[in-house]
């Protein structure tokens, strides 16, 4: 498929799944064959075997804010491996990022990290409530344009703390 004069390859991706959604709410859209083996019901065909509620389990992924809006305004559910941090930083598990970054066409900055995290199920959220994690606001300006070693300090600034003044031993007043 090539997008009309005009459109982009999103607008036409959201253009068809517009029509697929319709499909799925059990409109008619097909001609009937003039000359059937069996009667047509009177109409368009559907689509069939009709299930009920397919349309409400279709899930769409999105990468940009304009697909996230589209899908929230027809009712999809929205679906990403990308968690937005603002209009041009997220933090994401796609491998369409890493072959994108291969042939030269990825994002303009990038941090890639690996590594492994084995909590329980709400280990992490419990060591948040009880203060085990300190949490800033995402900047992306920490991420990239500072070095490695400067950004524990710097986001700790915007706490208001100096990383030098922390004790690395616990007491009890």
């Amino acid at each position: 498929y090539v997008p009309a004069e005009g459109m982009t390859d999103a607008d036409m991706a959201r253009g068809h799944t517009e029509v697929f959604l319709q499909v799925l709410s059990g409109a008619g859209f097909a001609k009937p064959n003039p000359s059937p083996m069996f009667p047509n019901p009177p109409g368009l065909l559907r689509l069939e075997p009709f299930s009920e509620g397919l349309r409400e389990r279709i899930w769409w992924g999105a990468g940009t804010n304009a697909t996230a809006e589209w899908a929230a305004k027809l009712g999809v559910n929205l679906q990403s491996s990308t968690l937005k941090i603002d209009d041009d930083t997220g933090l994401t598990t796609s491998k369409d990022i890493l072959e994108a970054m291969a042939k030269g066409s990825g994002p303009s900055r990038l941090l890639v990290t690996l590594g492994y995290a084995g909590w329980a199920p709400g280990q992490i959220e419990d060591e948040i409530k009880r203060n085990g994690w300190l949490t800033v606001a995402a900047r992306p300006s920490l991420i990239f344009d500072l070095e490695p070693e400067e950004r524990l300090g710097a986001a700790m600034g915007l706490l208001g703390l100096n990383y030098g003044n922390l004790a690395d031993v616990a007491g009890h007043a």
